[in-house]
């Protein structure tokens, strides 16, 4: 099968930095205008909070992520409190994604464009501060190595080493990608040649990728979910059947264009969605037929990304089934340093004939609702608030009332605004005093009332009042409360926020808990 998307002249180099440079400037400008949800502040608040890397890899073995965005970002909190310096860095990572994917990468110009503008590169990966871009960027680098691959196996090993450190789908990418290293001199009859000839540079090669793997898992594992949950098979066709359909919802991410858009899907019915992500799944197979070495990688990546989903029940988020586009990606700019191969089967010939046909329209169609999808996403970014953690903070700063103790609830939303405040607050459900927040067991016993007891205890401890900053609204004539305001213009749906003064009062008041009321 000849490549239906023809590699760039040397005359699109301008091309290609006009194209960097919008990038650049689109994600900017709604980075500027993005309001960081929890789990961006969640990262930066543990980094800005810890003394030491030692600190910082302590409190983070509920995180179940390796460490090194967020050693990153222990770094540059030595130098600003501040987090949008974070999105800085992040959009730094995002640029220089671009940057390798756009010099090396052997695809046409248009191809080029539809990619860099499609929702993973540009708003998933680039707009939202997570260590999935970090993992993506070593990804490209990896694959921009890949063609001299021969001459550098220890740096290859060492680009592996780094993307492992990223994130469980970066740990995948550098198993999959190991896997082909190893089995390409297998499959061509090489590797007795290249063992005698590069063997100084494959052991210490191999040492190294075998210490990326065990550091990731370590670092992966938390008390609460452990490495055994991958081997605890429990068939579950639900569950089976909402990790499948992401393959649908990772090619074709177009939202449903409401002001709620995060993580929905144009295409509301899972039967569709499921068939379709057959059909998809079908098309890329078929493309692939007559290189089998690129269509192993991306059978065992796209297995691989769906049975994390799987075990872990992250079928939900675009940021995690995201990966299965990103292999499919791979997988195509792989098929440029592989030749084809005869098919002995007359169905598999056929198959792969039509495989060669759909090539260009299939990987066009795809990208172009990328496109749609990455271009949408930035504008509702940009007309509605990502959170109103920023606004509430900006809310109680502006009335100087960060200087009172912070009561927050629900724990995980109420966090985003210690993230943009800089302070602290208790989460009763948690029973937790900090910024960030301890992702171990909530008590289930407490509910609202309790943590209006809680409130009020602290009151009259501190004999102060309180600035309570809750995800709902409490009987206001129970209390001695004062309303602040409400903000509820948020696409993160538990990311509204009703803030409360609570009054200080110097006797003791005990409610009792009324039937009906337990709640």
């Amino acid at each position: 099968m000849k490549n239906k998307i023809k590699k760039d002249a040397p005359s699109n180099k301008h091309y290609e930095w006009f194209l960097l440079a919008g990038f650049f400037s689109f994600v900017l400008a709604i980075m500027l205008k993005h309001e960081m949800w929890r789990d961006e502040l969640q990262a930066w608040m543990l980094a800005k909070a810890s003394h030491s890397l030692p600190q910082l890899f302590h409190i983070m073995q509920f995180e179940r992520h390796p460490r090194l965005w967020h050693s990153c970002l222990f770094v540059i909190s030595r130098f600003t409190g501040d987090p949008r310096a974070m999105q800085v860095f992040h959009l730094s990572i995002a640029v220089t994604t671009i940057f390798v994917f756009l010099k090396y990468s052997p695809f046409s110009k248009w191809i080029k464009a539809l990619f860099v503008f499609g929702y993973f590169p540009l708003y998933e990966y680039a707009v939202i501060s997570r260590n999935y871009a970090f993992g993506i960027l070593f990804v490209v680098i990896f694959m921009a190595l890949y063609p001299r691959r021969k001459q550098h196996y220890f740096l290859l090993a060492i680009v592996l080493f780094l993307m492992a450190q990223t994130n469980a789908f970066g740990l995948l990418f550098s198993i999959c990608f190991a896997v082909i290293l190893i089995a390409e001199p297998l499959f061509d009859g090489t590797f007795s040649m290249l063992t005698v000839r590069n063997r100084w540079l494959i052991i210490p090669a191999i040492i190294v990728f075998i210490l990326a793997v065990f550091f990731s898992l370590l670092q992966i594992k938390s008390p609460a979910v452990g490495l055994n949950t991958l081997a605890e098979i429990k068939f579950k066709p639900f569950v089976l059947a909402l990790s499948f359909e992401t393959i649908w919802k990772s090619y074709v991410p177009i939202s449903d264009f409401s002001s709620h858009f995060w993580n929905t899907n144009l295409i509301g019915s899972g039967v569709v969605r499921s068939f379709l992500s057959l059909v998809l799944l079908a098309g890329a197979v078929a493309m692939f037929l007559k290189k089998p070495m690129v269509l192993f990688f991306y059978v065992i990546g796209t297995l691989g990304a769906l049975a994390i989903i799987y075990q872990y029940h992250v079928f939900k988020y675009v940021r995690h089934f995201g990966h299965l586009f990103i292999f499919f990606i791979v997988a195509l700019w792989l098929s440029y340093s592989w030749p084809e191969r005869k098919l002995k089967s007359r169905l598999l010939q056929r198959l792969a004939d039509f495989g060669t046909r759909i090539y260009k329209p299939f990987v066009v169609i795809i990208l172009l609702l990328q496109v749609v999808a990455g271009l949408s996403a930035g504008a509702l970014d940009w007309m509605h608030p990502f959170s109103a953690s920023r606004q509430t903070a900006r809310y109680i700063r502006q009335r100087n009332l960060n200087g009172l103790s912070m009561v927050g609830d629900l724990a995980e939303p109420a966090s985003a605004v210690c993230g943009y405040l800089g302070g602290k607050m208790y989460y009763p459900r948690r029973k937790q005093y900090g910024s960030y927040i301890i992702y171990n067991e909530p008590d289930k016993n407490i509910r609202t009332r309790q943590v209006m007891q809680k409130a009020l205890s602290i009151s009259k401890q501190r004999k102060e009042d309180i600035l309570l900053v809750l995800n709902w609204k409490p009987h206001e004539g129970e209390y001695p409360l004062k309303k602040l305001g409400d903000f509820t213009q948020s696409i993160v749906k538990d990311e509204q926020f009703h803030l409360y003064l609570l009054k200080y009062l110097s006797r003791n008041l005990i409610l009792p808990i009324k039937k009906g009321q337990n709640n």
